[in-house]
């Protein structure tokens, strides 16, 4: 009969603790006697190079401290520190259908890519098996059975819950540090593996596609049950190398969402342990080497140190050289302990080397265990010196800092524009007001021609038609009414010649009124006279003349015209209003509101050159029906010179 061996979860305090308990066995010449390992989690880690790297680990004390230190280095190098650093190429990686399709990369593979970086090289499982090497089990939980996977060196074997075990499956070509990362990807941090035939090298239809694997401590925290299903035959002893603490202390007061995440994982692999650990302790042939136990075998830590041990953090950050030596040496002597018991021999000599004796100051002793105290918490490295990704964020938010320095002029250009001119959600708020207009003498001239506003710099133009006060004329179809219209433009004179901002308004109203709110002074109203031919939709022209001179020169300002245009003939079909440019502005806007009980349907936005007659249908318009009257909003950003901007609808 042979032994078995289990390597429970705990992140790289696992790995580091389990280090230390196979060095141990080493050193009796045990580790010839086990024949099967199951790990989990953090203990994946170490089991996998174990068995990767089985004759080093069996031969000399030098030999394994040689390949040992390939471990040690794996735990100095901030891992999950650097995967959290890459994330974010990670998701734009994910972005692209091209690279998506060819290359999948994952959190969690990027975890095994890092596994064989530093430790398996490319192994695959099936060459984990050899003369007198025990067989290797890495557990890890299967989402989509669910249940428990064994993933061995040829086969895998699942084991649902409470359904007959199915037969092992072939998957010789399994990549060692795959197995490892679907037993280590801690849920609260790494997204499960999804695995198939192919990722495993499995006979296709035997691994169904879309299984997701995650840590083993979710099914199986101390790896026994996997033990317990997967061996074959009997064994005579099973050691139990436990890396999980006696209790789990609350760190903080307030859970947010990841917190809760981690605490609720937390008591959940406790739980389990705990029930593991009490079927454990009935079976007498059943060993447990555990990190929360204490000893005073000769070269262990002071007891101090060693009550810290099973506090320190879980997971895949940096560790110390002070973690990496006393978690070590903690395995190595709870090992000693246990297996002096069992052969009723007092423990070997110390191993030479080790900096903390036993018997140190109290000073001393207190101070490492404060140090191993504070290492219980989580660390998140954002930046490291040592990570060439941390130099490209570096570079990617200086970038992005230049480019809001460089944009800070146009977007306070455009937020001032925004602020001088129309905006959609203030003008719905606050509809224009109908009153009164003053009293102003129409002056008749022979002919009007379109103005142009020399001298100014127009930041926006806007124009607001308020056509509430529209109803239908008795049964007849005819629409009858005045309108309201409001413009804003937004102005700075540039020439000290630039004296009068002039309006021009064309329409077939039988009433016509033009007035600027608030201005009495300076304000002219001039209307040309119509064709003699007379007819339906003759187009009267008017102007309005206002006076700026009381503006400085080079400052902004808002100038504010309204029109009142009274029954204006009103097509059933195609009518439209629209706004003509023939200034320079950065910005214009225009907004219709109807009646409540006189709906459009079917609105168009087009676009055209003045001297065309064919316009182009645009999408950028708006269409507002949610709000009590319905609305048609059209915002056009650095609109042509001499187009008109039109909005057409049919009346229902």
């Amino acid at each position: 009969m042979s032994v078995g061996l289990t390597l429970s979860g705990g992140g790289f305090r696992a790995s580091l603790f389990h280090l230390g308990v196979i060095r141990r066995l080493a050193a009796e010449k045990r580790l010839a006697d086990i024949g099967y390992i199951t790990s989990v989690s953090g203990g994946s880690i170490t089991a996998a190079h174990l068995l990767a790297n089985w004759e080093e680990y069996n031969s000399t004390l030098e030999r394994f401290e040689k390949i040992a230190q390939k471990l040690t280095s794996l735990v100095k190098i901030d891992l999950r520190g650097r995967i959290q650093r890459r994330l974010p190429f990670l998701w734009l990686w994910g972005l692209l259908p091209f690279l998506r399709s060819r290359w999948r990369l994952t959190p969690t593979l990027l975890l095994a890519k890092y596994y064989d970086r530093h430790l398996f090289g490319k192994l695959l499982s099936s060459e984990l098996e050899g003369a007198g090497r025990p067989t290797l089990l890495v557990l890890s939980t299967n989402l989509s059975l669910p249940g428990l996977t064994c993933f061995g060196p040829q086969k895998a074997l699942n084991i649902p819950f409470e359904q007959q075990k199915p037969p092992p499956i072939p998957t010789a070509m399994n990549p060692l540090a795959q197995m490892v990362a679907a037993s280590s990807a801690y849920p609260a941090f790494f997204p499960p593996l999804s695995l198939d035939h192919t990722d495993v090298g499995a006979p296709e239809g035997s691994f169904q596609q879309g299984n997701y694997f995650t840590d083993a401590g979710i099914f199986d925290n101390l790896g026994l049950y996997g033990l317990k299903e997967g061996a074959s035959g009997q064994l005579s002893n099973i050691y139990v190398s436990d890396a999980g603490r006696s209790f789990v202390p609350q760190q903080v007061a307030e859970f947010g969402i990841l917190r809760t995440a981690l605490r609720a994982v937390d008591i959940f692999m406790f739980r389990i342990r705990l029930f593991d650990l009490a079927a454990s302790a009935a079976t007498p042939s059943t060993k447990v080497i555990s990190i929360s136990d204490q000893t005073n075998v000769s070269g262990a830590s002071p007891i101090a140190i060693q009550a810290q041990l099973q506090n320190v953090r879980t997971d895949l950050d940096k560790f110390s050289e002070l973690e990496i030596r006393e978690l070590i040496r903690h395995g190595y002597y709870l090992t000693a302990k246990v297996l002096a018991s069992e052969k009723g021999l007092p423990a070997p000599p110390l191993i030479p080397g080790w900096d903390i004796p036993a018997d140190a100051p109290i000073a001393a002793q207190r101070e490492f265990a404060r140090k191993l105290q504070r290492s219980s918490v989580r660390k998140w490295r954002l930046f490291s010196v040592r990570d060439w990704v941390s130099g490209m964020q570096l570079l990617v938010l200086a970038a992005l800092l230049g480019a809001a320095l460089a944009l800070s002029g146009p977007i306070a250009a455009q937020l001032d524009r925004i602020r001088g001119g129309l905006q959609a959600a203030s003008l719905r708020d606050k509809p224009p007001e109908w009153t009164e207009p003053p009293h102003i003498s129409v002056e008749v001239v022979d002919k009007l021609t379109q103005p142009t506003n020399e001298g100014f710099d127009i930041t926006s133009d806007s124009r607001v038609w308020d056509l509430r006060q529209l109803k239908r004329s008795g049964n007849s179809p005819n629409i009858v009414g005045p309108l309201l219209l409001t413009r804003l433009s937004t102005l700075a004179r540039r020439d000290a010649s630039a004296t009068q901002y002039k309006y021009l308004y064309r329409t077939a109203a039988s009433q016509f009124v033009a007035w600027s709110p608030g201005q009495v002074d300076g304000v002219r109203l001039l209307r040309s006279t119509p064709p003699a031919d007379g007819g339906l939709n003759v187009l009267t022209s008017y102007e309005l003349q206002l006076d700026v001179t009381q503006h400085p020169l080079n400052e902004k300002f808002v100038l504010k015209a309204q029109a009142r245009t009274v029954d204006a003939p009103w097509d059933r079909n195609n009518t439209w209003l629209g706004m003509r440019i023939t200034d320079d502005t950065a910005s214009a806007s225009m907004r219709i509101i109807f009646p409540k009980d006189l709906p459009y349907k079917r609105p168009v936005f087009l676009s055209y050159p003045n001297d065309s007659a064919l316009p182009a249908p645009s999408t950028d318009g708006i269409v507002l029906n949610q709000t009590a009257e319905k609305e048609l909003i059209w915002r056009v950003e650095h609109p042509k010179r001499n187009w008109t901007y039109r909005i057409q609808w049919d009346w229902e």
